[in-house]
């Protein structure tokens, strides 16, 4: 037998059942996405067994912020022709980056910063990835402008120094969860 909660005697609105879990940012930002594709795959790979990244749990989170207007991805592609053509599927510009892990960062927190520029629109970025390499480039970008910093990452990867940097993380995982399982 299902039990039913009594509205009146608890005072429960209309308005309360029929609303949405409160996300902390507003449901219509211009997003940016930069994503360290090796960062996560290895990540994930290694510590959540049986799995690998997934850009369509991201692509589900992001929708429910706002609407993505740009969107990278950096990896050595050639060498992961499979995770390319699914990541091609939510319009991501696949960045082919050198096999050398410090050239990819390089080129992902140069574009992030040109970004800041060329896109002004932009106000919430989103960093897919545990790297500490990029908190230099974060920083630039929230002095520059009143923009809101996501990052993203896999729990184990996470360099904790983001915490102090970022408007807020979130891990890969905790996505998994809400989206997956």
């Amino acid at each position: 037998m299902k039990k039913f909660i009594n509205i009146e005697k608890h005072n429960i609105t209309k308005k309360m059942i029929n609303s949405k879990p409160k996300n902390r940012y507003q449901n219509n930002y211009s997003i940016g996405t930069f994503t360290d594709y090796l960062n996560l795959e290895f990540g994930v790979s290694d510590y959540c067994s049986g799995y690998h990244f997934d850009y369509t749990i991201i692509d589900m989170y992001l929708g429910s912020m706002g609407s993505i207007k740009i969107s990278k991805a950096y990896a050595p592609w050639s060498k992961f022709r499979v995770a390319a053509e699914k990541i091609s599927h939510f319009k991501v510009e696949l960045i082919e980056a050198h096999e050398k892990k410090d050239n990819m960062d390089v080129q992902m927190a140069v574009d992030m910063i040109d970004t800041l520029y060329r896109h002004p629109e932009i106000n919430l970025y989103v960093v897919i990835s545990g790297d500490i390499d990029f908190a230099y480039a974060i920083r630039k970008i929230k002095q520059n402008r009143d923009v809101k910093v996501l990052l993203i990452s896999e729990e184990n990867s996470l360099n904790q120094k983001y915490h102090r940097i970022v408007d807020k993380v979130v891990s890969y995982q905790r996505l998994m969860r809400l989206y997956w399982m």
